[in-house]
């Protein structure tokens, strides 16, 4: 009664374990991207892609995955955790290989809810990625889809790793100062002595 309501914080070692989750995931391959996209099936969630984008279940639960990392990006999580977007993304690439990649990758920048249907605060007919993506211009968005393009097809190098961060940061809408956030925490056992 008149108190604000509190949140989960996402500034803090939960969030290195969701980054490592996501890496494993991505590992298992096809397969569980299959299961993201048959989850948003089973519950009559409509997702539209561009007219000419993979329409593949394992593509578009990979997209609807990358797209919430694109959506995270745009602010929802400290910067250090945006530096392991190219750790996640590369354990995709080592398990699909890169043609996947860049189909995950270019259809999780214009997934979007079908007009008749919402999805937690995403409206219908907004894309999964989130107001940055939705807001692109074309020359942007295609700009987008040749330096992914040209990362994928390059990716074994780490240099090329890195360069993807920074191109999925300029979608998501550029550096966030003042954000609030604290540093990076180290990692934990949650183990607890007692006192």
């Amino acid at each position: 009664q008149g108190k604000e309501p509190i949140y989960l914080s996402l500034d803090g070692p939960q969030t290195l374990a969701m980054v490592g989750f996501i890496e494993s995931a991505f590992q298992m391959g096809p397969g569980i991207l299959i299961e993201v996209a048959n989850l948003f099936h089973a519950n009559n969630m409509l997702l539209q892609t561009r007219p000419g984008d993979v329409t593949d279940p394992s593509v578009v639960g990979g997209g609807v995955v990358a797209a919430a990392i694109y959506r995270a990006s745009s602010g929802a999580v400290p910067p250090w955790a945006v530096e392991y977007l190219p750790d996640m993304f590369k354990s995709l690439y080592e398990s699909c290989g890169n043609e996947f990649l860049f189909a995950v990758l270019n259809t999780a920048a214009d997934l979007k809810l079908s007009d008749s249907c919402t999805f937690g605060c995403i409206q219908p007919g907004k894309k999964l990625a989130g107001y940055y993506f939705d807001h692109l211009k074309p020359k942007i968005r295609d700009d987008f889809t040749a330096k992914t393009r040209e990362i994928c097809n390059a990716a074994i190098d780490g240099a090329k790793w890195r360069k993807l961060k920074v191109v999925i940061k300029a979608a998501c809408g550029g550096k966030k100062n003042a954000s609030g956030f604290s540093l990076k925490p180290g990692f934990t056992n949650w183990e607890c002595d007692r006192v």
